[in-house]
């Protein structure tokens, strides 16, 4: 995860501490997100919205390669994936959320026999998985879920705040927006 972005937002907290100013909520939480400003606002919103899950997936995605494999059926298992959605970033959402669906149906084992049969590197599919795992546990540990006590945080925490902000996570539209509302400036 990016963290370039955090050492600025320190420096400029205390800059405008010591000058009588003060960063806005918005800042503090963003300040409390240790990734890159427009990831942090996006999951803020999707936190809010309650469609966190494929935002998640959507900040983890970002910071690893793509998961297709290099091979000539590569192409037509992105098009099958997809399901018409016409965006990368929600075919990264929706191929996470069916690998983590499989995990849950049988374990790695079947999870690695999806990679197989839809052209994915597991290796960078676990990867994914646990940064977004990692990205829910940061959002816990903001105190953006409301009912999970931010001292809690940790692993369990982070799959429970997947789970329980993610209500509205199939309602494509919304997830569209909260893409929006935070990559876009």
């Amino acid at each position: 995860v990016q963290t370039c972005a955090l050492p600025i937002y320190t420096k400029l907290a205390r800059a405008n501490t010591s000058s009588g100013m003060s960063l806005t909520p918005l800042g503090n939480k963003l300040c409390q997100l240790h990734m890159e400003p427009r990831l942090a606002k996006m999951l803020l919103t999707a936190s809010a919205f309650r469609c966190l899950r494929p935002l998640l997936a959507i900040a983890a995605a970002r910071e690893y390669r793509d998961p297709f494999m290099n091979d000539q059926r590569a192409e037509d298992a992105r098009v099958y994936m997809s399901d018409g959605c016409q965006s990368d970033q929600l075919l990264m959402a929706h191929v996470l959320g069916r690998y983590q669906h499989e995990i849950s149906r049988g374990g790695e084992n079947r999870a690695d026999a999806f990679c197989r049969e839809h052209v994915l590197n597991p290796a960078t599919m676990r990867q994914m998985q646990n940064l977004q795992i990692k990205l829910g546990d940061m959002v816990v540990k903001a105190g953006l879920v409301h009912g999970l006590d931010p001292r809690r945080a940790g692993r369990a925490a982070g799959l429970q705040a997947i789970v329980q902000a993610s209500n509205w996570e199939h309602e494509t539209e919304l997830v569209r927006a909260m893409i929006c509302a935070g990559l876009l400036p």
